[in-house]
């Protein structure tokens, strides 16, 4: 065997030791054993420091178990690697809510939805438009949370900052306070 067969094969090996493991992550994920997803995913990012669905699956179990800082660092290392995804923006801006860190979550939102489009996409756009209107009313700022929900298509709800909002709810919040 020369050099560049055992280099084949060494690669294909790799290859398929991360294609178990992401299987398995995604199993394990889908279960909900959110300990074991930390603990396979920290292992890959270990073996695969580039591997961004490891940092994503483990930035949703540690959200899960109250570890918000944590799932923000890991989608922070996640759009270090692949800036273009908009799923890491949406997520780390709806999760930055809950921390208190509306600037930054509306910022991330905004940066969701133009990577949704940049990519020929809608897939995060409303929910973004939504989770920023709620973002923009908890800081006040009631125009910029009406302009956002007239940009959507339809009626969402979704949970935001500890709570379950409907895009009715936002409107009777903003109506009254709205300022030219």
């Amino acid at each position: 065997m020369t050099t560049d067969d055992e280099d084949n094969a060494n690669d294909d090996a790799d290859d398929l030791q991360l294609a178990t493991g992401l299987a398995r992550l995604e199993q394990l994920a889908s279960d909900r054993k959110r300990e074991e997803v930390i603990e396979l995913a920290t292992a890959l990012i270990a073996a695969y420091p580039r591997e961004i669905e490891a940092y994503h699956r483990r930035a949703h179990a540690r959200v899960a178990l109250g570890d918000g800082h944590g799932a923000l660092q890991d989608l922070t290392e996640a759009i270090a690697i692949e800036p273009a995804e908009p799923a890491f923006y949406f997520f780390r801006g709806l999760w930055a809510i809950d921390l208190g860190a509306r600037a930054a979550a509306i910022t991330d939102l905004g940066e969701a939805i133009e990577r949704d489009a940049a990519l020929g996409s809608i897939y995060y756009t409303d929910s973004a438009r939504f989770v920023r209107a709620v973002a923009f009313l908890l800081e006040g700022d009631f125009s910029s949370a009406s302009q956002e929900l007239g940009k959507l298509e339809g009626d969402i709800t979704s949970f935001v900052a500890g709570k379950l909002w409907t895009s009715a709810q936002v409107r009777q919040h903003i109506a009254p306070r709205r300022r030219p």
